[in-house]
């Protein structure tokens, strides 16, 4: 990196988007970056993105941007998103690979980056190698749903080798929670950095139910709710959430299950609830932009997070900034940020006894929900995006720094 100038960050990373007016990819990995990115570009850094989007929508000429994203200029839908947890093999990942490698170079050749910072870890094992043809340095900021795959004995031994290689070869990586930093140490050499995410709680903070908002969901005054965020992908095991509701609407058959997201199993899940009699209690939303994220998470008594697999939820971190109660599988992740029945609620993964149960207790008490409330909020204010988005640009800068470094000690041009 030359003296004086900006350090140029190229990010290889999924982003939020509209498709034909409707929102896509307004959650998780995606809002992360979408929130990461302008801070880093606010500190200096010029960032430039290449992002993913589904094939149907890269063809189909109605792909958008979602709003403004200050100092960041994004390639839109550069390349096809590949899941996390099914990640390409074979030919197509060497399909996958030449179109990433495509893109990367065509980047390169327009403006050198300092350092490649892949957002997500199929981006990485398919853009490494034309990182290495560039020797350019690379930083990998995981989120832990390849790695939990693998630690399931999910992926075959293909996926199994890519995934190890890609780790082994990147200068950096960002583990977004403990327990992720500690499985990745335990994978490679490689240097591990833990910067926890972090919820902005100027924007999700404690406020009184939208009645607009609840009477459009059917939610009537002073009902009881239950929410539930997720992609419905069967590691957050939302057929839980139906068994769950069933048992609890013996006791109480006002309580309204909010669900908010889209994906694979939102169907299933929508007609189970009606063949077994529930469809009134439940109210399924879709996916909604993540400006209107406080105000669902506000109708809420209890959010409800039945994974059996998260790596740090944003959704978990969001409920605790509005001061509501967080009941969640007991799981490494969810223990790093729930103390249970302090800052939340745990139960064991699969139980829907014990899902039950619990509800039953939070719904019926509506002081205990305060308090938890209160202390949730209290912890997530305690962190704030302006030190997460330092911590990064900290971060990337060092690297940035000891790759010049080590160039010039060798002779060789830093750029």
């Amino acid at each position: 990196m030359t003296t004086g100038r900006a350090p140029e960050l190229l990010v290889l990373a999924p982003m939020p988007y509209e498709m034909n007016g409707q929102a896509v990819l307004h959650r998780g990995v995606a809002i992360f970056y979408a929130e990461l990115l302008p801070m880093l570009a606010s500190l200096g850094c010029r960032v430039r993105v290449l992002s993913e989007a589904r094939p149907q929508d890269r063809s189909g000429g109605g792909l958008t941007a979602p709003g403004e994203l200050p100092g960041v200029g994004v390639a839109w839908g550069a390349y096809d998103y590949q899941p996390g947890a099914n990640p390409p093999v074979g030919a197509e990942r060497r399909r996958f690979e030449r179109e990433v490698g495509r893109v990367l170079d065509r980047a390169v050749r327009e403006q050198r980056p300092d350092v490649v910072l892949f957002g997500r870890e199929p981006l990485a094992v398919a853009g490494a190698a034309a990182c290495r043809k560039h020797a350019l340095p690379s930083a990998l900021i995981c989120h832990g749903v390849a790695l939990g795959e693998f630690a399931d004995g999910r992926y075959g031994p293909a996926q199994s080798s890519d995934l190890l290689d890609c780790l082994t070869r990147m200068d950096l990586i960002f583990a977004i929670a403990d327990h992720i930093a500690e499985q990745l140490r335990s994978m490679t050499g490689v240097p591990v950095e833990t910067i926890r995410n972090v919820v902005d709680s100027g924007q999700f903070q404690p406020r009184d139910r939208d009645g607009a908002l609840a009477a459009r969901l059917g939610i009537g005054e002073g009902q009881p709710v239950v929410g539930h965020a997720s992609n419905l992908r069967p590691v957050k095991r939302p057929q839980d959430l139906v068994d769950a509701a069933a048992k609890t609407l013996r006791d109480r058959s006002d309580v309204v299950f909010l669900i908010i997201g889209d994906g694979p199993h939102r169907a299933a899940v929508e007609a189970d609830a009606v063949r077994r009699g529930l469809g009134r209690n439940f109210r399924f939303v879709g996916e909604i932009p993540h400006a209107a994220m406080p105000d669902h998470f506000n109708l809420c008594d209890v959010v409800l997070l039945t994974s059996e697999r998260e790596g740090m939820p944003l959704s978990a971190l969001e409920t605790q900034a509005c001061a509501r109660v967080l009941l969640a599988s007991d799981l490494p992740a969810t223990r790093e940020i729930v103390r249970d029945g302090e800052t939340g609620a745990l139960f064991p993964v699969r139980d829907i006894d014990a899902i039950s149960h619990r509800l039953g207790e939070l719904l019926a008490d509506q002081p205990l929900r305060q308090r938890i409330g209160r202390c949730a909020r209290e912890v997530r204010e305690r962190d704030t995006p302006a030190d997460w988005a330092s911590a990064y640009a900290s971060a990337l800068l060092g690297l940035i720094g000891q790759k010049t470094a080590s160039a010039v000690a060798l002779g060789e041009s830093p750029t």
